[in-house]
């Protein structure tokens, strides 16, 4: 898994013609793939972002807009699996 953010500024040119239908057909236009890492730089999860505007992720603003969202849901996910397992939810 990559560290680094992806950004397609349009799926019509990135993916392939049958995959461009069927994400016109829901309105997608562009998309990111943010990393959600751990204190060590590590990768968790991914955080998955659409746009039914072209380019939405591009500008320097959303940039940095994504990069502060990810670093506090990483930060709230090391918070969550530093609990202690008696804290932690235990299913019914």
């Amino acid at each position: 898994m990559d560290k680094k953010p992806l950004h397609i500024n349009s799926i019509q040119k990135e993916l392939a013609p049958e995959e461009w239908t069927k994400a016109q057909a829901i309105g997608l236009r562009s998309m990111a793939i943010h990393p959600i890492l751990s204190a060590t730089g590590d990768p968790q999860i991914l955080m998955a972002l659409y746009s039914p505007w072209p380019g939405y992720f591009h500008s320097p603003w959303q940039q940095s807009f994504w990069l502060s969202l990810e670093q506090y849901l990483g930060d709230r996910l090391e918070t969550l699996l530093s609990l202690p397992n008696n804290r932690q939810a235990k299913p019914a």
